[in-house]
C-alpha cells in the first residue's frame, strides 16, 4: 500500500500504472476488497481527485439513527457512481471506507447487484459502480439491515439505463 500511497505525478485515469498492479493486486486480495475501491482508496489517501464518473444517479433514502436515545429516521442520498472497472464491482466511496455494514446490508447491496447483472443488456461491460451516501447524519458508523437493498437495484437500473428504469 505504501508504493500506492507514494505515488508521484498524475494518475488520471481508471488504468492502475504497470509498477503499481502487483501492490493494488496484493492489497485487494489481503482485505477482500475490489481491486477499484484499493485504487480508488489510494487516490484519496494520497490527495488526489477522483477519478470522473461517467454518469450519476442519485436518490433519497431514509436511514434509522439509533446514536440517540430514542432512534428516529434520517434522510440521506444514495450516490451511485458509475466508473471504469474490469471486475464489475459495487464497492463505496473511499471516504465512507470507514462506515461499518452488517452481514445483511452487505448481502442485500449484492443481491441488488446481482439483480441487475442478470439483466440482459443492461449492466455495461467493464464498469464498476462507486456509492456514497450524502448527508449522512453524524452519528451513523454502521449500515445495518436489508432495507436499503431496493434503493441500490432501482438506482443501478436508472444508473445503467439510457432513459431511467426500464
Amino acid at each position: 500500500m505504501t508504493a500506492l500511497l507514494q505515488r508521484r505525478g498524475r494518475w488520471t485515469t481508471a488504468e492502475v500504472p504497470p509498477e503499481l498492479e502487483e501492490p493494488l493486486r496484493e492489497a485487494a486480495a489481503r482485505w477482500g476488497f475490489p481491486r477499484a475501491f484499493v485504487r480508488d482508496l489510494a487516490r484519496f489517501l494520497s490527495g488526489m481527485e477522483d477519478l470522473p464518473a461517467e454518469a450519476r444517479a442519485r436518490q433519497r433514502v431514509a436511514l434509522i439513527d439509533r446514536s440517540r436515545p430514542s432512534p428516529q429516521a434520517r434522510l440521506a442520498v444514495l450516490v451511485l457512481e458509475r466508473v471504469e472497472d474490469e471486475e464489475e464491482a459495487l464497492y463505496p466511496h473511499p471516504r465512507q471506507a470507514f462506515l461499518g455494514e452488517d452481514g445483511a446490508f452487505r448481502e442485500a447491496r449484492e443481491a441488488a447487484r446481482a439483480y441487475v447483472r442478470e439483466r440482459e443488456g443492461v449492466w455495461a461491460r467493464g464498469r464498476g459502480v462507486r456509492w456514497a451516501l450524502e448527508g449522512l447524519p453524524e452519528g451513523i458508523r454502521q449500515l445495518e439491515g436489508p432495507s436499503m437493498g431496493a434503493s441500490f437495484a432501482a438506482g443501478l437500473l436508472t444508473l445503467f439505463s439510457p432513459s431511467g428504469i426500464p
